[in-house]
């Protein structure tokens, strides 16, 4: 017998909760989750850089977790039960606790993605978990902090430092550290290696992505914080946020039965700049509403909805801590709006598009990251149908209902019942202010959720009504919610019921709207997806002219509203075209005042006469009954003018009434002599104006001429009254009446203004002038005298201005006419003034050429030059047409200020100084003219008078104000002449522009410093330096550096043979230093002298070597401190044989500075000390920061902590001390930073440890005791001394002391924390997770697996106790019981390998991972065993294995939980364990040996699932499993399409036959060579008990996916463990005859609960979802990258393979029914919808793209998709002729398919048509012509053939008839072709009478049943 138990692989089983557990921000949820349940307020994240020492930790191994880690702290410490319950994994400690979030115990679990080994530290305990056994053989270690401080204090500094916080032996919180995996580590858990920057990008995604929200719903943490500190130890918080609440119960709502409260949450986020997102969440308010409802409700609910019992619905959400508890989260006025998530406390990966975030205990897969799948089709009574029932409860009663009570609270003033000093009211009214000024109000529909597809799939499936919901619920509680429109933007918001108010859509016009709302009318406009939801729940509210028409008629505020108001109306009632609208409806206006309301038309009613606006304007005053149609809108007044006096009361403008009406106005003329009555001359003109715009657009304008030819009609400016037949100008009003008073003085006349001219010059074009012609201006200006325009100062600028708007480039002018327009004294002619200053413009003449003429756009003060023959004239947007006129080049190209300074410079011999001074005064002051040219010509000209007096040029002058002036001799020749006046002038302003000498140039230096020879030259040398440091002299100098030119106190010195003051502690015991008082400031001196190289290594080594002689005092730190800086600047530079002399002259000397005071040796010299020891100083922490000090002083000798060598020479020193106790405590406290682990040999001789006596002694003359008082019980070793009491025994294991019971016995193993898996709770959560339904396909999986071809279950009731075991033949009672009950027995013929056994003990890995060709993946499967037992019971080859993972039935000493045993020995020794499976498929008790596998599963008894240890609380009964078992009849069969099993049954002992059976024969079939598929021929039959047998034939056609076609997917396919990627289709063979819809599946190898709409099961190597029962469809199936290969398995790999099963149709099975997908009328799913768009619109890999002859055609001929026309809708007639002609090319197709293809390849699929049809005539003639002859056609198929013909393009019609047989003739069953009109034959057609064809011959006419 060999002890074989069940065991758990602790690092599979974690491994295994990872995949279930992404990588990804939500690892931060699982974190803030565990602080916010340990009831902590602030969380602090730290991604810690930096590596740490490595000496004295608990492990040497664990030096691999001292680098970079992930730190999470926060304020909650660790209890006992916390302590236990983070060592169990899979099971939470948070079950009962309905205040905590976590459930499952998986969530820590996350931190494996990091590290292998996760660290806590709380309270006073740092514990380590190592579930590899790296460092811990039981799996982890705890310990006290006081202890660790002790002993391992490199353990606790990178807490200490990442916390900054002294730790001490007690931590106020709590710190999980994540030490990030390195390369070199090989991990079981996880292959992931995340760097620090991954895990910085990860932050950063989890700052920008859910930082704002992760404290929107959570219960105690109200702060989270972000650092990050880099390599260097630099801290940076990355970002934080806070949150404060002001929470209020609300006591008035609807909703009686619920309990609301209000909180507004105030969450403020500060974010580091290089993180902030764009855009940044702004800090604002959240107004949060919390909603509790009775729970009893909702488990009434919920049992009436799952048929199931209360108590029991109640037990399991008891269980899952499901509460109907909801919370809301709107966003405040400050905040920006964005898609709402879905909550459980965190945020989840879940966005939903709403307003609002939602919070919700919702039912979510094991992964957290989505809701239970709802889609499925899951059976009843089992805990995943209530998990969906919950969900969808949530979404349509408790949110709609929690929703609903928000928007009442809110939108019907509830928040102005708060008191006045509460915050949420302050923050509410805030944000209607917010509202109020953005101009809009505030919007209820962008607080409700948008409108869903009904047709999506996933998560989103669960709120696809959630809109309909919150309406329904709104309208059946009468909730005033529903904002009406206000007529007003200052009215305060208006909230109504549903049912009291008219729903407008986005249609309405929105003025039309308002006017309504003013009239009374309660108006809904929703936005067009919630106007959808509204009219379907409320179809009879809509908004139409009838059901506002009633309300209307009785409207009195119609009576104040405005005319557009009223014509608002009037286009609303017209909207369905309908005027009797208008009826009784008082909004038609009159023209005199009023509105009327019009009537239905009937005899003897008054009649409105229809006037438009010119009418009203001409007539009105003559009407009292004139309606004014044109104040109504356009197209109310247009359809009232055309149909109104057909229904009201109304009629047009005729003849009659406006004759009468201009009699009328007639006699109001003034003319020839005025009366009473008689208008004004205004009022006489303003009618003859509207008289002449009227009667131009009037048809009646040619008779009314007539009468008026003679009337003096026509008013002029100058009062008077003209007919038609005097000449005028016409008078334009774009002309100001000064200009025309200007013209009029020059004898112009004008017509009156008031008198529109354009029906007069249409009438008569001759009289009307215009005076914008120049032409007719320049000829009548012609004889006007020229002085009279020069003495009229208005008539010059007026011709001026006036001629200047008319002339255009487009205009031609004659030569008299130019030469008037040169004449005219209108020209600006420009002058320099006097001074200079300036430049005049006078009007005047343009002198004739030769003359050249300059332009200038800009008058400025820069003088113009004085040149001979020019003038220059001002161009501006007045003058410039005039001028263009005259010199068109002139004009187009002016001078510009840089043209003027050319002439300038062009001249300048010929300017005067004054001159010169205003021009480079002027360029001095405007940069903008300044040319290279100009400015090189400038600096070149002799302008300058120097000393001597001569004028020189200005480049060769120094200038006086430069800081080089005073290095130059006085008597210098290029001094300038300083005359106080306009030289110095010109000096300044040369000066100003750069043009004089200013800087000093290489040449130059070279020869000054040349010419320095000795002492007498100090104060030269002093003064060049100076002015090279002021001026930052930086050109250089060459050919210096062997020049002394530098001043010192000991003479002149070369560059490399001093330094300045700046760097005197370097060098001054070496050098001299330059004597000049303060250091160089110019860095370009300091380039140019060689200064900027540091001082070679050499000197400083000197300058060291000279300084250690020195007396030790004050004065010398400093210059240590210096010259040790310089040098850890420069480490690495140093060479090693430089280091190595530093290092042999200062490893003995005392100068490294210490915290003390001190100069110490390097080795007594440490970076970190947590205590005073004896001997040692702490480095100055500032000190040892600076750059590269740290690494020089430990190449020197210093350490970070006490070396073991330098401690072993402190501790031979106190050897020597003479008081005990002071040896005791010093020595203590050095050996307590001794790092044993890294201790030789030979060190370990030397250390030395106080014995219980004080006296120091090395480990070979010391014991310790480790057995208490017994150790008196023994011989004490004669040669040894017991070690002192204060000596631990961790310290002395590690340094080698014996103890005293491994000097007589074998040590005693050390007890310490063990990380444990708890596999009973494991097992637990893998069975919520997997339905109990499942389990028979998992073993059918685990039989193909082993290769078997035959399965069985049975029901072993074992009536006849003929395989029940006593107790005394087992191995011990407990398991009696189990030997004795009834059982699920399966069976297989494979046999179990060794691996097999192992494999199926690996919880979470399984035996088959490195396996090809199989189903399981992650070892789960074989866990459904304990879905209906405690213990399993394999038999198998030669071997039993027993499992009882609960430890609760194999005997108490054999302390394991599985047993495989060898059968003869089975036999020999507990023979009642093989007789339960006597005589069991063909097994006996003597055999040694079994050639397959049995497996028994003792059914778990009810008394056992009520116990709290047990696997699952679930019992089964005989009849429970016998009812499993025909429920698995229809699994079974379909189970068999993709596996290779032949046969699979079901049995029940104590039956003759089986109660049902499946076999499969499958038959290879042959395909062409190359092809990359399988097909088989599969036939099953089954039989059930009666032995009737039911046989079906299947096509399964499959493939194996090459891996060059998925490289894209390698890392999905990885992750996932999919072993080889394939598809494969398995359709049954149908007959036409045959009219089943058949229901197919989706597989994965084994079929899945997942209905499609296609007509085939289809397998392929999906990704499924966690409960291993859906395949990850995410959306549309491209949301996730497992959705996304899903959704290319569906589409890019399925569609060939789907082709070629539909041509092995065609092919091998004629007569069966082909299955096209989409052809049935069940509406697609989203999977089967992505595979048939695939499937008939690809073009490329869909069905038209295909070169396979999958498709028949009419004529039975096999043909390719591209060669096909396929039939559509055409009529009957064609339908028929082609059935009778049957083309060759011709398919015709199921109709629901035909509509998929054309829809999806519209421009692809050929389809029927006349060209089509034409040329099949032409084709099948001689079938044509028999099938008319044989009565098969008629006369009218073939009129309608030819009128199908005939049809679309007319222009091609008749070549689609022309020599086609379609003229029927008289001679029964004969045809003629179609010809053209010019072919000799003629067939006649007509009406006949008396048919004369038997006159005439009868071929030569038509049919008569077709004329």
């Amino acid at each position: 017998m060999t002890d074989f138990g069940e065991r758990v692989d602790l690092t599979a089983n974690l491994a295994s909760i990872l995949r279930r557990y992404p990588f990804s921000v939500g690892l931060f949820r699982e974190v803030i989750q565990n602080s916010d349940d340990g009831k902590a307020a602030k969380q602090i994240f730290i991604l810690d850089r930096r590596t740490y020492n490595g000496g004295s930790l608990l492990r040497p191994s664990l030096a691999n977790l001292q680098g970079p880690a992930l730190l999470a702290c926060n304020d909650g410490v660790f209890s006992e039960e916390d302590w236990d319950a983070i060592r169990n994994v899979s099971q939470s400690s948070k079950v009962a606790d309905t205040e905590k979030i976590g459930k499952h115990g998986l969530g820590s679990r996350a931190y494996y993605h990091l590290t292998d080994n996760p660290q806590y530290l709380s309270g006073g305990h740092l514990a380590i978990f190592d579930p590899h056994r790296w460092a811990f053989e039981h799996g982890g270690w705890r310990e006290t902090l006081e202890n660790i401080a002790l002993q391992y204090p490199d353990q606790l500094e990178p807490f200490c430092k990442a916390t900054g916080e002294d730790i001490g032996t007690h931590y106020p919180g709590t710190v999980v550290r994540l030490a990030l995996r390195t390369a070199s580590v090989e991990s079981r858990i996880s292959s992931a290696k995340p760097s620090a920057d991954k895990i910085h990008d990860l932050l950063v995604d989890f700052i920008q992505q859910e930082l704002h929200l992760v404290l929107l719903f959570l219960s105690h943490l109200t702060s989270i914080e972000v650092r990050e500190i880099d390599a260097l130890g630099r801290v940076r918080t990355l970002a934080s946020a806070t949150a404060h609440s002001q929470p209020r119960e609300l006591s008035q709502h609807s909703d009686p039965s619920a309990t609301f409260s209000l909180v507004n949450r105030q969450v403020t986020v500060v974010y580091d700049a290089s993180v902030r997102p764009s855009p940044a969440p702004s800090p604002g308010d959240w107004f949060i509403l919390r909603a509790s409802f009775p729970m009893d409700e909702c488990v009434r609910d919920l049992s009436n909805a799952l048929r199931d019992s209360s108590e029991h619905v109640r037990k399991e959400l008891d269980r899952e801590k499901l509460r109907p508890e909801v919370a809301l989260a709107f966003p405040g006025a400050s905040l920006q709006h964005r898609p709402g998530r879905l909550f459980t406390y965190l945020p989840l990966p879940l966005e939903t598009g709403f307003p609002c975030h939602i919070h919700g205990v919702f039912s979510l897969t094991d992964a957290r990251q989505n809701l239970r799948n709802p889609s499925e089709t899951i059976l009843a009574g089992t805990a995943d149908a209530l998990a969906v029932a919950w969900n969808k409860l949530l979404f349509s009663s408790i949110i709609p209902r929690a929703w609903l009570g928000f928007l009442e609270f809110f939108l019907s003033g509830g928040w102005n019942k708060l008191p006045s000093t509460s915050i949420i009211r302050r923050t509410w009214l805030a944000l209607l202010e917010s509202v109020a000024s953005d101009g809009s109000s505030l919007d209820l529909y962008q607080m409700l959720p948008p409108r869903q597809d009904r047709n999506t799939s996933g998560d989103a499936k669960y709120w696809t009504t959630l809109l309909r919901d919150i309406v329904r619920l709104a309208r059946d509680r009468n909730a005033k919610i529903w904002p009406i429109i206000s007529s007003t933007s200052s009215q305060a918001p208006t909230y109504t019921a549903l049912g009291d108010a008219l729903i407008a859509s986005e249609v309405n016009n929105s003025e039309q709207l308002r006017v309504l709302a003013k009239a009374g009318i309660p108006i809904l406009l929703p936005p067009p997806e919630v106007s959808v939801v509204l009219l379907e729940i409320s179809p009879a509210q809509k908004l139409t002219p009838g059901t506002v028409r009633p309300r209307l008629v009785a409207a009195p505020e119609l009576s104040a509203m405005s005319r557009a108001e009223c014509n608002a109306i009037v286009e609303f009632l017209l909207g369905d075209g309908r005027l009797e609208e208008l009826a009784d409806v008082p909004v038609i206006p009159l023209v005199q005042c009023g509105s009327v309301a019009l009537s239905e038309r009937k005899k003897g009613r008054a009649l409105y006469i229809l006037f438009s606006h010119e009418d009203a304007e001409l007539f009105g005053r003559f009407e009292p009954q004139a309606v004014a149609v044109d104040d109504l809108p356009p197209a109310a007044g247009s359809r009232l003018v055309r149909q109104g006096s057909s229904c009201l009361n109304v009629t047009t403008l005729n003849y009659a009434k406006v004759d009468r009406y201009i009699q009328a106005a007639a006699a109001k003329f003034p003319y020839p002599s005025p009366s009473r009555d008689s208008w004004s001359w205004a009022q006489t003109c303003g009618w003859l104006s509207l008289f002449w715009r009227w009667i131009g657009d009037s048809s009646f304008h040619a008779e009314l001429l007539v009468g008026i030819r003679s009337l003096p009609l026509l008013p002029t400016t100058a009062g008077q009254l003209c007919t038609l037949n005097e000449t005028i100008f016409s008078f334009s009003p774009d002309w100001d009446d000064l200009s025309r008073v200007v013209f009029s003085r020059i004898g112009i006349k004008f017509l009156h203004s008031s008198i529109p001219p354009a029906f007069l010059q249409r009438c008569r074009p001759t009289i009307i002038r215009s005076i914008f012609e120049p032409s007719d201006l320049l000829d009548a200006l012609r004889p006007i005298s020229l002085v009279t325009i020069r003495v009229d100062g208005d008539a010059t600028k007026t011709l001026q201005e006036h001629l200047s708007s008319i002339l255009h480039m487009s205009v031609r002018l004659t030569n008299l006419q130019k030469a008037t327009l040169r004449s005219l004294p209108i020209h600006p002619v420009l002058t320099n003034q006097p001074s200079l200053n300036c430049l005049a413009s006078h009007p005047s003449s343009i002198r004739p050429e030769p003359c050249k003429l300059y332009c200038l756009k800009s008058l400025n003060s820069f003088p113009l030059p004085i040149i001979d023959d020019a003038i220059f004239a001002h161009v501006t947007d007045v003058e410039r047409r005039l001028l263009e006129q005259i010199d068109y080049s002139a004009v187009a190209y002016p001078l510009s200020e840089q043209d003027l300074l050319q002439l300038h410079v062009e001249h300048i011999v010929k300017q005067p100084p004054a001159m010169h001074l205003r021009v480079l005064e002027h360029l001095a002051r405007n940069p903008a003219p300044r040319s290279l040219a100009n400015l090189d010509k400038l600096r070149s000209s002799p302008m300058v008078r120097v000393r001597d007096g001569q004028y020189v040029a200005p480049q060769d002058v120094v200038d006086p104000k430069s800081s080089i002036s005073d290095i130059i001799p006085p008597e210098d020749p290029s001094a300038i002449f300083d005359d106080k006046g306009e030289n110095t002038r010109i000096a300044d302003a040369l000066a100003t522009l750069g043009l004089l000498r200013r800087e000093i140039d290489p040449v130059y230096l070279h020869q000054r410093i040349t010419s320095f020879r000795d002492k007498s030259s100090l104060d030269a040398a002093r003064r060049l330096l100076r002015t090279l440091d002021s001026t930052f002299y930086n050109s250089g100098v060459q050919g210096i550096d062997g020049f002394a030119w530098l001043p010192t106190k000991a003479g002149l010195r070369t560059s490399r043979e001093t330094r300045d003051a700046s760097q005197r502690m370097l060098c001054d015991r070496v050098w001299e230093l330059l004597d000049i008082p303060e250091p160089l400031r110019s860095p370009p001196l300091r380039r140019m002298l060689g200064w900027h190289e540091p001082i070679p290594i050499d000197v400083l080594v000197e300058q060291f070597r000279a300084l250690l002689p020195e007396p030790r005092s004050g004065e010398i730190h400093p210059y240590l401190l210096e010259l040790t800086t310089e040098f850890g600047r420069r480490y690495h530079e140093m060479s090693p044989s430089q280091l190595d002399q530093l290092f042999d002259l200062l490893h003995a000397q005392e100068w490294v500075p210490t915290s003390d005071g001190r100069l110490r040796q390097p080795a007594f010299a440490v970076f970190e000390s947590s205590s005073t020891l004896r001997g040692f100083g702490q480095i100055p922490l500032d000190f040892a920061a600076r750059p590269g000090v740290k690494e020089f002083l430990g190449h020197m000798g210093c350490a970070t902590r006490p070396t073991n060598d330098a401690i072993l020479v402190q501790l031979e020193a106190l050897r020597h001390e003479r008081r005990p106790e002071d040896v005791v405590h010093e020595s203590l406290a050095l050996l307590g930073v001794l790092d044993p682990a890294v201790l030789s040999e030979q060190h370990r001789a030397r250390v030395l440890v106080p014995g219980v006596d004080g006296i120091l002694r090395t480990t070979g003359e010391l014991f310790h005791n480790d057995l208490g008082s017994r150790m008196h019980e023994l011989r004490l070793p004669p040669s040894r001394v017991r070690v002192h009491q204060q000596i631990h025994r961790p310290l002395c294991t590690a340094l080698g002391i014996p103890s005293l019971g491994s000097l007589h016995l074998e040590p005693l193993e050390l007890d310490s924390e063990d990380m444990r898996e708890d596999l009973t709770t494991r097992i637990r959560n893998v069975l919520r997770a997997y339905h109990v339904e499942q389990a028979f396909n998992e073993y059918l999986a685990n039989a193909a697996d082993a290769g078997a071809s035959r399965f069985s279950i049975m029901l072993d009731s074992d009536e006849e106790q003929k395989r029940r075991a006593s107790p005394g033949t087992v191995l011990c009672e407990s398991m009696a019981t189990l030997c004795c009950r009834p059982a699920l027995v399966v069976h297989n013929n494979a046999e179990f390998t060794m691996d097999d056994f192992r494999g199926i003990c690996r919880i979470g890995r399984g035996g088959k991972q490195d396996r090809d060709a199989t189903i399981g993946r992650f070892g789960l499967g074989a866990l459904s065993f304990y879905h209906f037992t405690e213990v399993a019971m394999i038999l198998s080859g030669s071997h039993l294995l027993l499992l009882d993972p609960s430890g609760r039935f194999l005997p108490e000493e054999v302390k394991t939980n599985r047993y495989i045993l060898p059968l003869d020995n089975v036999r020999s020794i507990y023979p009642g364990h093989l007789q339960v499976f006597d005589d069991l498929f063909g097994f006996r008790v003597a055999h040694n040996h079994y050639k397959g596998t049995i497996i028994r599963l003792p059914l778990r008894t009810r008394l056992e699932a009520m116990n709290s240890a047990s696997l699952s609380n679930r019992s089964f009964t005989s009849d429970d499993i016998h009812a499993m078992l025909v429920r698995y009849r229809s699994d079974a069969s379909r189970s068999l399409f993709f596996i290779c099993i032949s046969e699979v049954a079901a049995l029940r002992s104590g039956r003759p036959a089986p109660l049902w059976s499946t076999c499969a024969h499958r038959q290879t079939m042959p395909l062409a060579e190359g092809e990359p598929y399988n097909v088989q021929r599969l036939d099953i039959a089954e039989v059930d008990e009666p032995g009737h047998c039911r046989r079906s034939e299947w096509v399964v056609v499959s493939s194996t996916v090459a891996p060059d076609c998925y490289h894209r997917w390698n890392s999905v396919i990885a992750r996932n463990r999919v072993k080889n990627v394939s598809v494969a289709v398995a359709g049954e063979l149908v007959q036409g005859s045959d009219s089943r819809t058949p229901q197919s599946h989706l597989f994965a190898s084994l079929p899945l609960p997942i209905k499609t709409a296609l007509p085939v099961h289809v397998h392929a190597s999906f990704i499924l979802a966690d409960d291993r029962r859906n395949i990850r469809w995410d959306g549309d199936g491209t949301m996730t990258d497992d959705s996304r290969f899903n959704r290319w398995l569906v589409t890019a790999i399925l569609s060939p393979l789907y082709i070629l099963a539909v041509e092995r149709w065609t092919i091998d099975c004629p007569s069966a029914v082909v299955p096209w997908p989409g052809n049935s009328d069940i509406t697609p799913d989203p999977i089967s919808r992505a595979f048939i768009d695939t499937f008939y619109g690809d073009p490329e890999d869909g069905l038209i793209g295909t070169s396979r002859q999958l498709l028949r055609s009419m004529s039975n001929d096999r043909i390719c998709p591209s060669h096909a026309v396929f039939r559509g809708s055409e009529p009957k007639a064609i339908k028929k002729l082609l059935v009778r002609l049957r083309p060759t090319d011709l398919v015709e197709l199921p109709r629901p398919v035909r509509a998929e293809l054309f829809r999806l390849s519209p421009s692809l699929a050929r389809r029927v048509d006349p060209l089509f049809v034409s040329r099949v005539l032409a084709d099948k003639r001689d079938e044509f012509t028999s099938a008319y002859r044989s009565g098969t056609l008629t006369v009218e198929d073939i009129e309608h053939c030819v009128k199908y013909l005939m049809g679309g393009d007319m222009a091609s019609s008749h070549d689609r008839l022309v020599g086609r047989p379609l003229l029927p003739l008289a001679v029964e069953g004969s045809l003629a072709d179609v010809q053209r009109a010019d072919d000799s034959l003629v067939v006649f057609a007509g009406r006949w009478t008396v048919r004369p064809w038997p006159l005439f011959p009868a071929h030569r006419f038509l049919h008569p049943d077709l004329v």
